[in-house]
């Protein structure tokens, strides 16, 4: 669980320094119930997670795709909140239950915010 939570904030990070220009980033861990939240938040130029999700199909842009994965492969889900203007959020749901193997799903209704 550690080494997925350090290569989801090395690759946030690192999208921030690409695309953001951002002029502040907040990281955030804490625990939500049986879930470890960790909470990445800019307030860079953010994107349209719509057209970013066909370009990661389409072969580029695979950073957020990578880090899907790899939340997926201990239970865990990744939610994105971006608007082009309006900076982005990412937060990674990881379940603290080892035993738990079927990634976290959320209610439509839930919101990062």
């Amino acid at each position: 669980m550690q080494g997925v939570c350090f290569r989801t904030v090395q690759e946030a990070l690192t999208n921030v320094m690409r695309h953001a220009k951002a002029e502040r980033v907040v990281v955030a861990l804490s625990r939500r119930g049986d879930q470890l939240v960790l909470r990445i938040e800019d307030d860079g130029v953010g994107f349209d997670p719509s057209a970013r999700a066909a370009r990661s199909w389409a072969g580029g842009g695979l950073g957020l795709l990578g880090m899907r994965e790899r939340l997926h492969s201990v239970g865990g889900a990744l939610v994105v909140e971006a608007a082009v203007g309006r900076g982005t959020v990412i937060e990674a749901r990881i379940p603290l239950d080892p035993e738990m193997t079927e990634p976290a799903t959320l209610a439509p209704e839930e919101s990062v915010a």
